[in-house]
């Protein structure tokens, strides 16, 4: 299984071509920084993939994002290192969101 990297500084990531072709039904997501931002899992899937506190909410509750440790995600501070789990069909529909939103406002 391939685990990709969701890297906050600079910020880098994957490709929704990439996450297509993982014939896995959950994608591994690893968080890397290099420094300590004492960031809540919350806020940086947030941020990440524009969502409302309400739906990242169902999002923990239904267990399609969570975390491989086993940890609460709901006020989850992150590490270094930590694995996010995500139902692979949730997260290209969340990418596809995104995409969507940046051609609509012109953000690059």
């Amino acid at each position: 299984t391939h685990i990709y990297q969701l890297k906050l500084i600079p910020p880098t990531g994957f490709s929704k071509e990439d996450i297509i072709r993982v014939p896995d039904a959950t994608i591994k997501i690893q968080i890397k920084y290099e420094f300590e931002f004492n960031l809540k899992l919350s806020s940086l899937l947030k941020r990440n993939f524009l969502l409302s506190s309400t739906q990242l909410r169902r999002l923990f509750e239904q267990g399609v994002i969570s975390l491989l440790s086993g940890k609460e995600p709901q006020k989850y501070k992150v590490k270094d290192g930590d694995i996010l789990l995500m139902d692979k069909e949730h997260l290209l529909v969340m990418m596809d969101f995104v995409d969507s939103f940046m051609v609509k406002t012109g953000i690059d």
